[in-house]
């Protein structure tokens, strides 16, 4: 079939030129990426970043529905079609959330391509706009799965078990917050029938935070901690695909204005959703914090029953062990290490996972996992942080270590979201459901699919995440005309023998492979 997968995607006709836009490797700058620069230089880059995602956005969109028009989809009968697209190179079982148009507050029925409906949840998410959420299962690597909305008199049921006031569970998890402090203080994995915390979970520390010199690039905790003020807990949703649990801090900050009747009043507020997805087997966490503190950081903060000497971070294109004593100075001075998608920390057959979401500063000693989420430097940019931020991170309980519970796939998943693309009831030569590129092996991350620079040939790259060889196999969408090794700078290599559509190529532990395929 000709797949438009390989075809040119059209841009905006009147795209300014790359001389014109500023694109984001100019906000790339040192200064700029960790929050060190003056307050002028964020304002410019808000604005860089809003025009290079309008260009994104439309490239994406063009491409998804260039491919969506050439999808059969007239085995729906009545109804609105959902394509739903997976951008990694595995097939997954993952939470879709489809905006409704403005103004849609219909009830909906989400079904499969056989027509059988599936559990939905519809979300308000203010007046005049919807969501609905639903579970897609066996979406196809770098593919795409067909899903349709058909109008329904009433919403689904809830089917999700519920103790009263503090707990949420699903088939995998117990979670239970204190309804004195508004922490978690259980998480029972009912799978493995233990009890994951050894504290209270998911605690927001608010720390001094007061370096000797350079507020912007250095820590400099006191060891004091501000205490925070608990408001309430409700449930926020309660459906067939998730439940979840809304609780509420605030920060009573002492002496702020003079005279004032009560001595402490709030002046940074949180809200911390802890959702449950029916068949998914995590714990997200969502917090809303409205952040106007000085010289403060903010961390979250989860005791395990699970320990080690050593703690494993992603790193580009691998992981690295760090230890988690504080025994010598060299651990000491590593009191805060980076890590891109996830920690884990494992033990004697059980680990814990902690995903995020563009948080990159972690830190593990001794059994406590801790994420970096905020910090309100005043130097030199004295407003730097302050307002609203909603940051996005999860926690994976699982069997065996990191490896055995695929960890780095995790991380992927819930830092690339299936995307839902509405289209119409029409012909098409391509199926319900298809795969443009498969891999065999779960630890071969396929990160990079591209059109070459300079020539009409793409690029694929991948690593080998779990320190092991592996034998890649490749399953192209069509037969190519020829293969070759490449590198990060495109180069021609060696030529690569191909078995029709499929390419076969030893990937050595822990290495990074590039090719480059001429169709």
């Amino acid at each position: 079939v000709p797949l438009p997968f390989l075809g040119e995607t059209a841009g905006p006709s009147n795209s300014p030129t790359p001389e014109q836009t500023p694109g984001a490797m100019l906000n790339q700058f040192h200064d700029i990426l960790p929050g060190s620069g003056i307050r002028e230089i964020y304002i410019d880059a808000m604005k860089t970043y809003k025009h290079t995602l309008d260009i994104a956005d439309f490239t994406s969109n063009e491409a998804m529905k260039t491919i969506a028009e050439n999808i059969n989809t007239s085995f729906v009968k009545e109804g609105k079609p959902l394509v739903v697209f997976n951008p990694l190179s595995w097939t997954r079982k993952d939470v879709v959330q489809y905006e409704l148009p403005e103004g849609d507050l219909s009830n909906y029925a989400v079904c499969n391509s056989d027509g059988r409906e599936i559990p939905s949840q519809l979300v308000n998410e203010d007046t005049y706009k919807n969501k609905i959420l639903f579970i897609a299962e066996n979406v196809p690597s770098y593919g795409y799965k067909v899903y349709y909305l058909k109008e329904k008199k009433e919403p689904s049921l809830s089917d999700n078990k519920l103790s009263p006031g503090n707990s949420i569970e699903n088939e995998y998890f117990r979670v239970t917050v204190d309804p004195d402090s508004g922490w978690i203080k259980s998480i029972y994995d009912k799978k493995n029938n233990r009890e994951v915390l050894a504290g209270e979970g998911n605690r927001l520390q608010l720390l001094e935070d007061r370096p000797t010199a350079w507020d912007a690039w250095n820590i400099g905790w006191t060891g004091v901690e501000y205490p925070m003020n608990f408001r309430k807990i409700e449930l926020k949703e309660n459906g067939p695909v998730r439940t979840v649990l809304s609780v509420y801090h605030d920060y009573l900050k002492p002496g702020v204005v003079k005279d004032f009747p009560t001595p402490n009043f709030p002046s940074s507020f949180f809200r911390q959703d802890i959702i449950l997805y029916q068949g998914i087997d995590r714990i997200d966490f969502l917090t809303d914090a409205d952040w106007w503190e000085d010289k403060t950081m903010l961390k979250v903060e989860f005791p395990l029953t699970v320990s080690d000497t050593m703690a494993t971070y992603e790193i580009p294109y691998g992981s690295i062990e760090r230890s988690t004593q504080r025994n010598t100075k060299w651990n000491k001075a590593r009191f805060e290490v980076s890590a891109i998608r996830w920690a884990d920390v494992s033990n004697d057959g059980y680990g814990v996972s902690l995903l995020n979401n563009s948080k990159y500063g972690y830190d593990v000693k001794d059994n406590v996992m801790r994420l970096s989420l905020l910090r309100s430097p005043e130097w030199p940019d004295p407003t730097a942080d302050r307002g609203e931020h909603l940051t996005e991170y999860s926690f994976y309980p699982h069997k065996g270590g990191w490896k055995e519970a695929n960890t780095v796939n995790k991380g992927y998943n819930f830092n690339y979201r299936l995307i839902a693309f509405p289209t119409d009831i029409h012909n098409g030569s391509m199926p319900a459901q298809y795969s443009f590129v498969k891999m065999n092996a779960p630890n071969l991350v396929l990160t990079t699919l591209k059109k070459a620079e300079d020539e009409a040939a793409y690029i694929f790259q991948w690593y080998e995440s779990e320190g092991k060889n592996t034998e890649a196999e490749i399953e192209l969408p069509e037969v190519p005309k020829k293969v070759v090794r490449s590198d990060f700078m495109e180069e021609d290599g060696e030529p690569i023998k191909n078995e029709g559509n499929k390419i076969k190529l030893n990937t050595p532990k822990n290495s990074v492979v590039t090719i480059k395929v001429y169709f």
